[in-house]
């Protein structure tokens, strides 16, 4: 069973970290774009979300954490394009960015100010970023209940 935890809102990050989110998830959309040309190009139907990522064009800052997580959405948006009969390939348009622990990791605080921070790795290795949060009740009963998440 996955759960996810989706839409938190980074309103009370500071212009620096959300300059260096903003860099992160124009690259990383720029590489699932190309991952999902590629499996389209090549006529994968049926991606394997853990098989080793193809060597492609793109010169990419990402680190090879962050691209196993855009290979892993690529693979979905493929599976879903071919699943739905389109006829014209995915053109991602908005910032959507599917991570996993690897990338992303939720840490409780210990301040009564907000519920968590939310470590984002970055373009700048060794230099994550933290946002402090604040959950909704439904999101803090996931938690409760998928602690490993």
């Amino acid at each position: 069973m996955k759960k996810a935890i989706t839409h938190i809102k980074l309103d009370r990050a500071n212009l620096s970290k959300i300059h260096k989110l903003d860099e992160l998830a124009a690259e990383h959309q720029q590489v699932v774009q190309a991952y999902v040309d590629w499996l389209i190009a090549h006529e994968v139907r049926q991606p394997d979300k853990y098989a080793a990522i193809p060597e492609t064009e793109v010169s990419t800052s990402l680190s090879d954490r962050w691209q196993r997580c855009a290979w892993q959405q690529a693979c979905g948006i493929v599976q879903s394009w071919y699943s739905n009969a389109r006829e014209n390939p995915p053109v991602l348009r908005n910032v959507c960015i599917q991570a996993n622990t690897n990338v992303v990791v939720i840490e409780p605080s210990n301040t009564p100010q907000f519920d968590f921070w939310l470590r984002i790795s970055t373009l700048d290795a060794g230099h994550p970023v933290r946002i402090p949060i604040t959950l909704y009740e439904r999101a803090r009963e996931t938690l409760a209940q998928f602690p490993k998440l």
